[in-house]
């Protein structure tokens, strides 16, 4: 239902924003479920595959390469990070992979719905 617009939405007799309010949080209770079940390293499995398709475009046989390359990167970046910001602690990586993947996954949420 809410692939169509608000117009849409309320011809059906729903009402749009509050749908959207549902649909989001329940998207965001699912990844955050599957985070705590697997460990905050799997984030970068929830993310990186959107990513990979956002720069491969139209290039679908490219996707797949780009998310392992990808993925590969973001690990080692977040592992980086977590090692220089720290200071003499070491922030954990699922930490730093959370705090850069919430934004990218709230905006993709937005841009989804």
């Amino acid at each position: 239902m809410l692939k169509f617009d608000a117009a849409v939405a309320r011809s059906f007799g729903l009402s749009y924003r509050k749908q959207f309010s549902f649909v989001l949080f329940v998207s965001c209770a699912l990844a955050a479920s599957a985070v705590g079940a697997v460990g905050p390293i799997v984030f970068v499995g929830l993310i990186v595959p959107h990513l990979a398709r956002f720069l491969a475009g139209r290039h679908f046989p490219l996707v797949l390469p780009l998310t392992i390359a990808l993925g590969a990167v973001v690990v080692t970046l977040g592992d980086l990070i977590g090692r220089m910001a720290g200071g003499a602690e070491e922030v954990p990586i699922g930490v730093v992979t959370a705090v850069l993947g919430v934004p990218v996954l709230l905006a993709l949420l937005r841009k989804q719905s």
